[in-house]
């Protein structure tokens, strides 16, 4: 469907039949379309944010709307704001915040927080969950297949020769798609 049938499905001005959504699909539409039009991306997530009901599900969706902005530097000041632990307090937010910040689309604008996000990791590690450090990089890395971004997360591994065993192998589990991308258009270029 177009992005103009699904915002007028998320404005509840058309229908699928026999689908509908429940407020989790509609958030998670908002912030689709808010990336794919960022220039009704302020308007699209303060209608959708007026439209939710629950409290929890307005402070979720308040949360990761900043990583949906439009404004770069709005983006930024989020990503900034990670460095405090009590903005990481919800995992699974800053988990939800951070895939929309590394979408695809933008992903030539966020390679700027692959070594800040890999500069966090002993952080993280301490102040979070067990499974949060590796779910942290995955976020940031996976869209990621420049050579640009391998050589971030390499110089960052070589500067640190004696770094926590555990911490480089989820580094290296989750920055393998680079490499192997790097890899791919290495081979091609030489054919």
């Amino acid at each position: 469907a177009s992005h103009v049938r699904l915002r007028a499905i998320l404005e509840e001005r058309d229908t699928i039949s026999g689908i509908s959504l429940s407020s989790r699909e509609r958030s998670n539409l908002a912030s689709l379309l808010a990336i794919k039009l960022p220039q009704d991306a302020d308007e699209i997530l303060g209608q959708h944010l007026d439209w939710l009901q629950s409290p929890d599900e307005k402070r979720r969706f308040e949360f990761i709307m900043p990583a949906l902005s439009a404004d770069k530097s709005e983006r930024d000041s989020f990503f900034a704001s990670l460095h405090m632990v009590e903005n990481r307090a919800i995992e699974s937010w800053v988990v939800e915040a951070l895939g929309y910040l590394h979408h695809p689309q933008r992903i030539a604008e966020t390679r700027d927080y692959i070594g800040e996000g890999l500069a966090l990791m002993e952080e993280i590690q301490v102040t979070g969950d067990i499974f949060f450090p590796a779910r942290w990089i995955t976020q940031i890395l996976q869209n990621h297949n420049s050579a640009e971004a391998a050589d971030i997360v390499r110089t960052f591994l070589a500067e640190r020769p004696n770094y926590n065993a555990q911490l480089r192998l989820k580094i290296l589990q989750a920055a393998d798609p680079i490499f192997r991308a790097e890899t791919l258009h290495n081979l091609a270029v030489k054919d």
